[in-house]
């Protein structure tokens, strides 16, 4: 059963009351994502595929998942499953972008349905984004960037110039709120740091995830740049 709750997606919640219920946090945002998987008429057996990952994920929170559970659960055989997605590795890749990108079109969804002013732009990214993060864990995120490796940030997360994107023609149509100009490059660079804080937390042993510090320097760093 979904640990998820309700609450106003245009104002999000509070993700620092959550941070230690990741469990939950990551029933909200796979709700949200299942919900919108038919939308993307995707090739059939690929979506069975992704589905299937969500719910095995979903059922063994922060647990290592296998290739045969996943393409049991798919109904499929082993051979369709590799011919498919070649490796496990490659699939457990695939999964993670798919989630990271369908997390950036919430996050755009979500964004666009109300005018903020960028104190309140920088609390709904916080809230949203760093969320969204919760919903990988820690242990998942490390051992898909092992297995992938070598591997550079910017192609295990390739999504950060489309979450730049988002916000500059957001924030591009609504300067008179209290945006000061900027360039789309500037804020990609701004975005990257911000995640290259929270994924070298994710994937290092030393490494500090989640933390009220680091979800607060991601308003902070975004309302010094856009203000």
């Amino acid at each position: 059963m979904s640990k998820s709750f309700s609450f106003d997606k245009e104002q999000w919640f509070d993700v620092t009351l959550y941070l230690d219920e990741a469990e939950i946090v990551a029933d909200v945002w796979l709700d949200e994502i299942e919900s919108r998987i038919s939308s993307l008429h995707l090739d059939f057996v690929k979506e069975t595929f992704l589905r299937a990952g969500l719910r095995a994920y979903r059922l063994t929170y922060g647990k290592k998942v296998s290739a045969k559970e996943v393409y049991i659960k798919a109904g499929y055989s082993k051979s369709t499953f590799h011919r498919m997605f070649d490796t496990f590795p490659a699939y457990q890749l695939k999964l993670y972008h798919f989630i990271a990108d369908m997390a950036v079109d919430i996050y755009a969804d979500y964004l666009e349905r109300k005018e903020r002013t960028p104190e309140e732009f920088c609390r709904f990214t916080r809230d949203c984004i760093y969320s969204s993060h919760l919903a990988a864990p820690k242990s998942i995120v490390a051992d898909v960037y092992r297995i992938n490796s070598p591997i550079t940030p910017e192609r295990f997360h390739p999504y950060v110039p489309k979450t730049s994107e988002v916000m500059y023609e957001y924030i591009r149509q609504r300067r008179d709120l209290g945006y000061r100009e900027f360039s789309k490059d500037g804020l990609t660079e701004v975005i990257r740091t911000l995640d290259y804080d929270i994924l070298f937390s994710k994937v290092n042993d030393c490494g500090f995830f989640p933390n009220i510090e680091q979800a607060n320097r991601l308003e902070r760093m975004l309302l010094a740049y856009i203000t």
